[in-house]
């Protein structure tokens, strides 16, 4: 006589009814990570490093002409070729960043006299804007969101 029934075995539903389980399990995990935040948070961490690296561009530009770029006005820092990309890029800096969020307005400079500067971007988070609020010369940034601006400012 052939048995085919081995008491040890998963059946077919046990092991469905642990796939469901699983996946159930994951749906919760990942709404609760918040996949959208971490992308904001990267966009913004990005943001800040790269008004590091345009300052560190003024600051050798200044060491070598005991001026900033006049920017007669506000400026774009967008990657496009203006005054401040003609005076920095080539010995300064490589290329200019632009903003990591093509939706995003691009980053700011302001330079009216050559003696200080004013670097501003728009965050996505506003604990991310908090570390380093607008303060100069532009402290809004677009319409109603002031506080999601971020600059970066010399003198302090």
């Amino acid at each position: 006589m052939i048995r085919n029934y081995n008491p040890r075995a998963f059946t077919l539903i046990e092991l469905l009814l642990v796939v469901v389980i699983i996946a159930i399990m994951s749906g919760i995990v990942l709404s609760a990570v918040n996949v959208r935040g971490l992308k904001q948070k990267a966009r913004d961490a990005q943001r800040i490093a790269d008004l590091k690296r345009v300052q560190t561009a003024l600051e050798l530009y200044f060491a070598d002409n005991r001026v900033y770029p006049t920017s007669g006005g506000e400026n774009f820092v967008d990657g496009t070729c203006d005054s401040v990309c003609t005076a920095l890029e080539g010995g300064y800096i490589s290329r200019l960043p632009s903003d990591p969020l093509e939706t995003n307005p691009p980053y700011r400079y302001i330079s009216l006299d050559g003696n200080s500067y004013e670097l501003i971007t728009k965050m996505e988070i506003y604990t991310t804007a908090e570390d380093s609020p607008c303060t100069g010369s532009y402290s809004g940034y677009s319409g109603n969101t002031p506080n999601l601006c971020y600059g970066v400012i010399n003198p302090l």
